[in-house]
């Protein structure tokens, strides 16, 4: 059964992915594969080790911003592409966990994930949005 997708949508000057899935933590998943697709990421298939980070618990938007920003930074600065993610939430944060893998090459660069017109918007399907990334 398939739980999500994505599909990348014209945008004038930036990148723009329509990004659905059954729940939330579905949909922050298969934003995070649309948005490495759209940076054309080749990397290492065997894990070399797992990481671990937090996000602040918030609203739905900010926390995929979030998330998004957080592996932008790792896969650019840090050359990591993250797979297999879980999570755990507390009180205040979102603990995440995710497989780390050496990037090979990186043919398109994101700036940002940006919150222009961003609206999480839920259906009788789970949930939805368009992202619109800064190049």
């Amino acid at each position: 059964m398939n739980n999500g997708g994505y599909a990348e949508i014209a945008h004038t000057a930036d990148l723009a992915l329509k990004v659905w899935g059954n729940d939330f933590y579905a949909l922050i998943k298969y934003a995070a594969k649309g948005m490495y697709n759209l940076m054309e990421v080749e990397y290492v298939e065997t894990t070399k080790k797992e990481i671990d980070f937090t996000l602040p618990l918030s609203d739905r938007e900010n926390i995929l911003v979030d998330f998004l920003n957080e592996l932008l930074y790792l896969c650019e600065e840090k050359e990591i592409y993250l797979s297999a993610f879980s999570s755990k939430i507390s009180d205040d944060h979102i603990q995440i966990s995710a497989g780390a893998h050496e990037i090979q090459k990186l043919r398109r660069q994101i700036k940002a994930v940006t919150y222009h017109a961003l609206e999480i918007i839920e259906t009788e399907k789970g949930f939805e949005t368009i992202l619109t990334f800064d190049v």
